[in-house]
C-alpha cells in the first residue's frame, strides 16, 4: 500500500445533513431579520437550542407547549448564562416572554418550527418576570455573602480611623 495514501486524513468531517440543515436556518433567520429587526440573530439560535434542550429532559419526543418551552428557556438560559442571563437576553432584545413568543412564531412561520392549531401567542404573555427569573435566584445566593463583604469592610473602616 502506498505510504502517502496512508497517511491521507479527512479534511472534512462535518455531517453533510447538519450542516446543510444550519445553513438554511441560517438564511431563514437572516430573511426574517430582513423582515423584523427587533431580535438579533443570536436570540433565534438561543431559541433553537433551548427547544432541543427542552426536548432532550423529556421522556417521550413530542410537542412541547408554549409554556413547557418558557420553562426549558428560562433553564437553558440560567445554564448558559448565570447571573448574566437578563442581560444577555435584553442585548438581543428579548425583554419578555412575550418576546419568545414573537421569535417562535416566526420560526413557525418560516417552517423551522412546528405548531398545533390549538398553539396560540399568548401561551407566552407575562408567563414570568425577567428579573424574578433571572436575577433572583442568584440575589438570593449572593445576598449573605455581600453582607458578609460589605460588615468586614465596614469595620475595616471603623478600625482605621
Amino acid at each position: 500500500m502506498d505510504p502517502i495514501k496512508k497517511k491521507k486524513k479527512k479534511v472534512f468531517t462535518h455531517n453533510t445533513k447538519d450542516a446543510a440543515n444550519a445553513l438554511d436556518f441560517g438564511l431563514n433567520v437572516v430573511q426574517i431579520l430582513e423582515e423584523d429587526k427587533r431580535y438579533d440573530m443570536e436570540a433565534y439560535i438561543f431559541v433553537m437550542n433551548a427547544l432541543q434542550y427542552t426536548l432532550g429532559k423529556m421522556d417521550e419526543h413530542r410537542h412541547v407547549s408554549g409554556r413547557e418551552l418558557l420553562s426549558g428557556i428560562r433553564e437553558f438560559c440560567l445554564l448558559q448564562f448565570g447571573p448574566m442571563s437578563k442581560v444577555v437576553l435584553e442585548h438581543w432584545g428579548v425583554r419578555n416572554t412575550y418576546d419568545f413568543g414573537e421569535i417562535v412564531f416566526k420560526l413557525v412561520d418560516a417552517g423551522m418550527m412546528s405548531r398545533r392549531p390549538e398553539d396560540t401567542i399568548e401561551e407566552f404573555r407575562d408567563v414570568y418576570d425577567f428579573k424574578t427569573a433571572f436575577d433572583k435566584p442568584y440575589r438570593r445566593a449572593l445576598s449573605p455573602k455581600i453582607i458578609k463583604k460589605n460588615a468586614s469592610a465596614s469595620k475595616a473602616q471603623q478600625g482605621g480611623c
